[in-house]
């Protein structure tokens, strides 16, 4: 039965995606990922290469977003046809990029910071269930360090919710991979680290 769903969505996304000219897009995506889609059976787009039918959903929505378009509608319709594949994370960070580029075309200050809360707010929903790099890139474009702050804190706080990580970390004066706690301090580090990466990328366009 799964395979069947799956077949039917992966043949739903397919047609959807020759509605919106199916060659642009799949120009967009990597060398490596068009040889692999120009090799690939249908079957094997199904069992296999899942992550090139996720990439193409986003391609999609780059192609709405850089014409300035809403992709509201898309992605209501992209979970009707291929839920699997298109999940609710998706589509809230969807509505969040459309709201993250009004953001940066908005001159009025007070506007621009209402619209970047809306969009982080969107994110906490989801979170952690996205890619935390490049949300972090899109608000540090908009110079938005809140954002990337309250974004890692909440992902930190999801994926760490007894806070295991800072108590590894304040008792611990050297790393003990045995110690309770390392694996939640690790998971919290890599996340901390885009706060890091966010403020060097500041100071390097500063100087």
């Amino acid at each position: 039965k799964k395979l069947v769903v799956r077949s039917a969505e992966v043949f739903n996304l397919w047609k959807l995606l020759s509605e919106h000219q199916f060659y642009i897009i799949a120009n967009k995506l990597s060398d490596q990922e068009q040889r692999i889609l120009e090799n690939i059976t249908f079957k094997e787009l199904i069992l296999v290469h899942q992550e090139i039918c996720q990439t193409l959903v986003q391609k999609l929505l780059d192609t709405y977003l850089s014409e300035s378009s809403s992709v509201e509608s898309i992605s209501t319709k992209l979970r009707q046809v291929c839920p699997s594949i298109y999940h609710s994370e998706d589509a809230a960070c969807a509505k969040a990029s459309e709201m993250i580029k009004l953001a940066r075309s908005t001159v009025n200050e007070d506007e621009r910071k209402r619209i970047l809360y809306q969009s982080l707010m969107v994110l906490k929903e989801v979170a952690p269930k996205f890619n935390l790099s490049s949300v972090c890139l899109q608000y540090t474009n908009c110079a938005y360090m809140e954002g990337v702050y309250q974004m890692c804190r909440e992902c930190a706080k999801k994926i760490d919710p007894k806070n295991l990580g800072s108590h590894y970390f304040a008792n611990n004066m050297v790393l003990d991979r045995d110690a309770p706690g390392y694996g939640a301090y690790m998971l919290r580090l890599d996340i901390y680290k885009e706060i890091s990466a966010s403020l060097d990328y500041l100071y390097s366009i500063m100087v």
